[in-house]
This record gives C-alpha cells, sequence and structure tokens, in this order.
C-alpha cells in the first residue's frame, strides 16, 4: 500500500506572544496566490504562479510589515544579489527524487543547464480556507511531476498563519505520497524547505565566492558592498564560518531545514492509504541553518 511520509514544519517565528490578531485568507483566483493578512495588513501570499516551478510563500514580513525574504527575481532589489534564481523567497521541494532535481529547476525566462534532469512542483487544488482570531489554515494540494511528464508525489499541506501583537508563526504540515512506483529521496544538500533572505540579513561578503550545486554546476556569486549586512549563521553544531565546519558551497542568506527519511513505497491506486511511515520535525529556518544548500 502507499506510505504517505509525514513532515512537520515550523517555518518561521519572530516576536513573543502576545494578544492574538485576526488572521484572513483572501484568495484571488485571478492572480494564482491567496493573500495572507493579520489585522488587513500582509503577512505574506501562498502563490502558485504559473511561470514558477514550486508553490511559494512571498514575500514574507515581520509583524512590523518589513519584508525580509530577497526580491529577485520577482523584482530587482538596489544592492540585491542576482544569483540562484530558483531561490524565491521560501518554498518546499528537495534536490534529488528518482534522480530528478526539483530544488534547482529554475523559473520561466532563466536558463540553467544542467546534466540532470528537473522536476517540478505543480500547485493542483485548494482544498479549504479557514480563517480566524489568532491563527487561519490553509489546505492545498500539489503533484510532483517528473522530467517525462509522470507523476512522483502526492503532496497535501496544511498551512497554519498564527498572529499576535509582536508574532508572526507559519506551521507546514505535508504529506507526500508515492504513486506508481517507488519515490526514492537520495542523498542531497538541497531540500526540504528554505528562505531567501533579503540582502540585510546575509553575511557580510568579504570576497567573490563560486558555489557548486549537487550536480556540480558552479554559479559565481560577486563581492558586494557590505554597509547594513549583519547576518551571522551557525551550522547545526553551532560553529560559525567554513574554518569551523560549515559547508563553503552554502550560498549567503539561504537557510534551510532538511529531513532524511526511507524510500515512499507505491501501490495502486484503489489500497487505503495508510499511515504515516515517518515522521520528523524541521527546526526553524532562522539565522541558524541546519543544512547547506544552493
Amino acid at each position: 500500500m502507499k506510505h504517505p511520509l509525514a513532515l512537520l514544519a515550523l517555518l518561521a517565528a519572530f516576536g513573543q506572544a502576545a494578544v492574538a490578531e485576526e488572521v484572513k485568507l483572501v484568495e484571488q483566483k485571478d492572480k494564482q496566490q491567496v493573500d495572507v493578512l493579520v489585522d488587513g495588513q500582509p503577512f505574506t501570499s501562498y502563490v502558485y504562479w504559473s511561470n514558477q516551478k514550486k508553490p511559494l510563500l512571498s514575500p514574507l514580513r515581520t509583524s512590523q510589515g518589513n519584508i525580509f525574504t530577497r526580491g529577485f527575481p520577482l523584482e530587482k532589489v538596489a544592492g540585491e544579489r542576482t544569483d540562484h534564481p530558483h531561490h524565491i523567497s521560501s518554498w518546499f521541494n528537495y534536490g534529488d527524487v528518482n534522480g530528478c532535481d526539483f530544488w534547482n529547476s529554475p523559473p520561466e525566462g532563466f536558463d540553467r543547464a544542467s546534466k540532470v534532469p528537473y522536476g517540478a512542483v505543480r500547485h493542483k487544488s485548494i482544498k479549504s480556507i479557514n480563517s480566524g482570531n489568532g491563527s487561519a489554515t490553509l489546505e492545498v494540494s500539489s503533484d510532483w511531476i517528473m522530467h517525462d511528464g509522470s507523476k512522483v508525489l502526492q503532496q497535501d499541506e496544511q498551512l497554519v498563519f498564527r498572529a499576535s501583537k509582536d508574532l508572526r508563526i507559519i506551521d507546514r504540515i505535508v504529506t507526500l505520497t508515492a504513486q506508481d512506483k517507488d519515490a526514492v529521496f537520495h542523498d542531497s544538500k538541497e531540500g526540504v524547505i528554505a528562505i531567501r533572505v533579503t540582502r540585510s540579513l546575509e553575511e557580510p561578503s568579504t570576497k567573490a565566492e563560486i558555489f557548486t550545486d549537487a550536480a556540480g554546476k558552479p554559479t559565481a556569486v560577486a563581492k558586494l558592498d557590505n554597509t547594513g549586512v549583519s547576518g551571522v549563521y551557525l551550522s547545526s553544531e553551532g560553529k560559525v564560518g567554513e574554518k569551523e565546519g560549515t559547508s563553503p558551497t552554502r550560498p549567503t542568506g539561504t537557510t534551510a531545514a532538511t529531513a532524511s527519511s526511507p524510500p515512499i513505497r507505491s501501490a495502486p491506486r484503489n489500497s487505503p492509504r495508510a499511515r504515516p511511515s515517518s515522521t520528523s520535525r524541521s527546526r526553524p529556518a532562522s539565522p541558524r541553518p541546519s543544512a547547506s544548500v544552493s
């Protein structure tokens, strides 16, 4: 029978608990997005634009309304980096499922040649929308599509948006279910949940760098002005910098959390839905990344 893989990811938390505020979800079908409002002010949007290779949460804002995710490639912001166009705000996917790369798949309008075929996560449906005081819940479904057009995984997700005066939290509860064949998550440094932050939250850049993805493709990253840039990032062991153990292939300003798991087994489509075979809880994707990404 099919074995869904359930993942619970605490995406972002900012501030301290306070009085709950109204969280409202507004669906805009013509724009292919669901806006998340806190007391009438924008927090983020769940977007499933046809020119992207995965659904996004874009942009992300603090409780004061400040955007802390990078604008590129959706818009150009003075002083921001323009490398890695597949790093768009916040997303969920993986670098190697059955030999197909979902992580590095570029958005339309960008060419990223690779020896590894690209896949895409395509939004399928909005199953439910529930607004409320202190939290709102969005349930959605997506398909993981291989390079040959076949569906390897179904992603069913519950996103819970929480807010109070100085607090913003997003819980992402994701269930991945294999389809006609096993879905094998091969070892990869690229996955599964990430935020590409704005320039001011990056580590100061002291020299030009070259970052290499899991397929061996290099990306040149220029040295930029460090005025106002003060990010400090730790490895999962609490170490700072390459000399203390973090990967030299990790791009500055990208945080991610990963969870390794066994293959997701498949079965006939009419088989009953199995209970989750494994559950992993990731740490918040804050300025303390638990894995290197590119």
